[in-house]
């Protein structure tokens, strides 16, 4: 099993959840549901979502431990 890190996440996101958002969102408004998943607030991730899906309103949940 592999870890999740800021590369992997970014990937999953460009693989599958891009896509859906392009087939499903035409208006182009998208909600984003993350815990506080250190990978999930990383710059890198924050960058590719701001480049990719844009203006996304995104949600941050405690993340447990």
């Amino acid at each position: 099993m592999e870890r999740t890190n800021k590369e992997s996440y970014s990937e999953f996101l460009e693989e599958k959840v891009l896509p859906y958002i392009d087939q499903h969102y035409d208006d182009g408004h998208v909600y984003l549901l993350h815990d506080n998943h250190p990978v999930h607030n990383s710059n890198h991730v924050r960058e590719w979502i701001s480049n990719n899906i844009g203006a996304a309103e995104d949600f941050v949940i405690p993340h447990p431990g």
